[in-house]
């Protein structure tokens, strides 16, 4: 158990926390044909469309209701002339989102009255799929924001089915997992015979997707609404990042289908529990994971030596702190530092001794106290990495001076083998001696000088 220290500075410097409505619009992107509006000024969708561009490396769907000094004074109902424009665009988007600003929720809009009156007025969209996530600034930050999110999808769209099928799993992906680790979870149950519905699907609609037809402003791939109405008639949910664990609870109330969750799947114990799960379903392992488990062992005790007993530091939101803690602690690390960027319940189960809520700064002064030998966290770390020599491993939102990050995976078995040579390599590149090497060319003779 892990005490949570809150700093106790009258403001923050370099801060760590990230705006709900940008983990609201990440949960978003996993769904078929969405747009998120963000119900504020133009600028709470500006910049944010900018970091999401840089971290995912794809075009991402995001935009305002373009509020101003009067619309806030005398409030025209901005959101229900957002939408008709959207649904009369071309093309037109088959999902809204409308995510609220902290303008907007101090002055106290009914989005969700704004919704019905939009409907009742526009009999032809009465069906249309549209829902409200509530994200103002003051209220949590991204990991918050994704989670609301995604119990609106569940709230708003599941469906309870009583002919239950078998062969169909339900998963539930939280905000630490990148796309790639979604594909690798999907890859996994499927192995084993099972069909998934993955909620939200960041990989089937931000992995090498393209559009061949007219400009899409919308998401190509995803889960579409239909899929997510089907998950009410799934034999079992998984639910895979503390993120998603209250999705998890409303569907089981809202269907009864049986629940099982993971806080991670980034330690081999809890991809084994995984596997056990499967296999008393299925009655088998595929010989694919049974050779992915040996390799992952063989890569256990090849990197056993550069990471047991080495000190490491994580600044980040906390599904990623208590991921990061719990695959430092499986192979032998300590963690000597942990920062989060708001307070959240798994935090009390990370592997350390104390976690911190702050910000950047107290997180440099933490890395000075116990000198880590690797930090982990968003890009934003870098020019601390610089200051104080310490590698930096990027694994939270956003990295946006790296390429490739959508398709790193850290989770099953496979996804865990590239992290243990991920951050072996780190620790052989920075603090082992490398081998004598001889410098120079050859003389006439063809001697070495």
């Amino acid at each position: 158990m892990a005490e949570v220290v809150f700093s106790d500075k009258p403001l923050t410097i370099n801060s760590l926390k990230k705006s709900p409505s940008i983990g609201a619009a990440i949960c978003c992107y996993g769904f078929k044909g969405i747009m998120a509006v963000v119900h504020g000024a133009q600028g709470c969708s500006a910049y944010p469309k900018t970091i999401l561009i840089e971290h995912f490396k794809e075009p991402v769907p995001i935009t305002n209701t373009a509020l101003q000094e009067t619309d806030v004074v005398f409030g025209p109902d901005s959101v229900k002339s957002a939408i008709l424009n959207l649904l009369r665009s071309d093309p037109s988007p088959e999902m809204i989102a409308i995510l609220t600003s902290a303008m907007v929720e101090c002055r106290g809009d009914d989005i969700e009255g704004s919704i019905k009156s939009f409907k009742l007025e526009n009999p032809e969209f009465a069906t249309f799929p549209i829902f409200h996530v509530s994200t103002p600034d003051f209220d949590g930050g991204l990991q918050l924001g994704f989670e609301k999110a995604l119990c609106s999808i569940v709230s708003n769209f599941v469906k309870e089915i009583e002919e239950k099928k078998e062969n169909l799993i339900t998963l539930l992906c939280g905000v630490s997992l990148t796309p790639g680790d979604v594909e690798e979870i999907k890859s996994f149950i499927k192995s084993f015979g099972f069909d998934v519905i993955a909620i939200p699907d960041l990989a089937d609609s931000l992995i090498g997707r393209f559009y061949s037809g007219i400009y899409y402003p919308y998401t190509v791939g995803g889960t579409t609404v239909e899929d997510i109405k089907m998950a009410g008639s799934s034999s079992l949910t998984i639910a895979v990042g503390a993120s998603t664990i209250s999705a998890a609870k409303l569907l089981n109330e809202k269907t009864g289908v049986p629940l099982k969750y993971f806080p991670s799947l980034s330690t081999y114990k809890e991809v084994d529990r995984l596997v056990e799960l499967l296999y008393s379903i299925r009655g088998f392992v595929p010989e694919q994971i049974k050779r992915d488990r040996e390799i992952m062992q063989d890569t256990l005790a090849d990197t056993h030596f550069y990471l047991n007993r080495k000190r490491f530091a994580v600044a980040a939101i906390p599904e990623v702190v208590y991921t990061i803690s719990d695959f430092i602690s499986s192979v032998g690390g300590e963690v000597v530092a942990a920062l989060a960027s708001e307070n959240k319940e798994e935090l009390n189960e990370t592997f350390a001794k104390k976690v911190f809520i702050g910000d950047m700064e107290d997180f440099q002064i933490l890395c000075k106290e116990t000198e880590p030998h690797i930090i982990f966290g968003s890009s934003h770390l870098h020019l601390m990495e610089e200051e104080l020599g310490i590698p930096l491993i990027r694994c939270d939102f956003p990295i946006y001076d790296r390429v490739g990050y959508s398709l790193k995976r850290k989770v099953c078995y496979r996804g865990i083998t590239e992290f243990l040579f991920d951050v072996s390599n780190e620790i052989l590149s920075h603090y082992i001696e490398k081998p004598f090497v001889v410098k120079g060319g050859r003389d006439e003779s063809g001697s070495l000088q």
